[in-house]
């Protein structure tokens, strides 16, 4: 009878998944839940680059192939570090878009209903593909291929919004708020910017060089980016799972809403998605003094222009930790992006652990 328990065990495990792909300098996530050989399927943000796109054309055709769904479609905002590897993904004749079935996303169009008499087209957010680089200048928009599935009305995604249940897992949005919503509209031209391919920097243009025990002594300047005070983050709660996805979300903000949901104690997450790749304009002693976890992931390439993920930033989880005696583990979805940032003698001392993508694996899948 025994041997009869653990085998429906493991072939009805109900477990929780997070994939983060390679996405350059972006963010790009497929989380799975459910039962081990029927699962629900998130994906949040698409990334850019040519090596992201072929990966979630591969992702998506292993969940079509299973009969699955994309049950929820999350684009966090419009910076082109998350949203072109969707445009390109959904200009593919080979993804089928069928199996969309929920999508959460700010748009233009939305955004005028809310805060102008005017509906105005996202006419800017466009892809041709020309010599595999995307243009935002012709070509169908992301509205239009949205408006060709079969997700019903879509509706404005804030901080106000009721939580969302899907397939027994609740979401609840943390940010934005409508004052932030409200900013991205009236300078929605200004923000939105067709980016280059960032180029590699030298390490001359990093943190790494400075102690982790003085670096957090630096005064916090946080980010203030319309666009990433934008961000859709949310709470994603299954089974007995709590994880915490932060886009390039202001730290006051999610700070705010934590505080709103749960007080002014901590709240345990299995995992939180740092904000804005490691910067350090996105994470805050005061945000993480809310905050009870051990695992973080950090998405970003080595060598972007921005020396993304800042020493700054990490060393204030490291060190919110270790002050309360918990350890650390960063998850990288690339490998050796943390090498050369903190010394031996901070890794013992703080106790650090990394875990990081090897070069032969697709993906980084992180289990809980």
């Amino acid at each position: 009878m025994r041997k009869i328990l653990v085998y429906f065990f493991r072939n009805h495990l109900i477990m929780i998944k997070l994939k983060s792909l390679p996405a350059h300098d972006g963010d790009c996530f497929i989380i799975q839940y459910g039962e081990e050989e029927k699962s629900s399927n998130i994906l949040v943000d698409g990334g850019r680059g040519q090596q992201v796109v072929k990966q979630l054309l591969s992702e998506t055709q292993i969940i079509s192939n299973k009969r699955e769904n994309i049950d929820l479609l999350v684009l966090t905002h419009i910076d082109a570090d998350h949203i072109q590897g969707l445009l390109k993904l959904f200009s593919f004749s080979s993804f089928n878009k069928d199996y969309i079935k929920k999508v959460l996303f700010n748009s233009r169009t939305l955004l005028s209903q809310k805060f102008d008499t005017r509906v105005v087209k996202d006419e800017q957010l466009e892809i041709v593909q020309a010599k595999d680089i995307i243009s935002f200048k012709q070509g169908e928009s992301f509205e239009d291929y949205l408006a060709d599935l079969n997700i019903g009305k879509m509706e404005i995604v804030d901080s106000y919004s009721n939580p969302i249940e899907i397939n027994n897992a609740v979401i609840t949005i943390v940010t934005p708020d409508e004052e932030s919503l409200r900013k991205l509209y009236v300078n929605w031209d200004k923000e939105f910017q067709n980016e280059e391919i960032d180029k590699p920097i030298s390490g001359m243009n990093t943190d790494y060089d400075i102690d982790l025990g003085d670096i957090i002594e630096n005064k916090f300047q946080e980010d203030r980016a319309i666009v990433n005070g934008s961000s859709i983050s949310f709470i994603l709660e299954y089974n007995d799972k709590r994880i915490l996805m932060l886009a390039d979300a202001h730290p006051s903000a999610v700070k705010y809403k934590i505080e709103e949901l749960y007080g002014k104690d901590e709240v345990s997450f299995d995992l939180v998605k740092i904000s804005h790749h490691g910067s350090k304009a996105n994470t805050s002693d005061e945000l993480l003094a809310h905050i009870n976890c051990e695992k973080y992931l950090i998405s970003s390439n080595r060598g972007n222009r921005h020396g993304f993920p800042h020493k700054e930033a990490l060393s204030r989880i490291v060190y919110n930790n270790y002050s309360k005696k918990r350890k650390t583990v960063f998850y990288l979805n690339y490998p050796k992006i943390l090498d050369g940032v903190f010394t031996e003698k901070e890794i013992e001392k703080y106790d650090i652990n990394i875990i990081e993508k090897e070069n032969d694996e697709r993906v980084l899948t992180i289990c809980l």
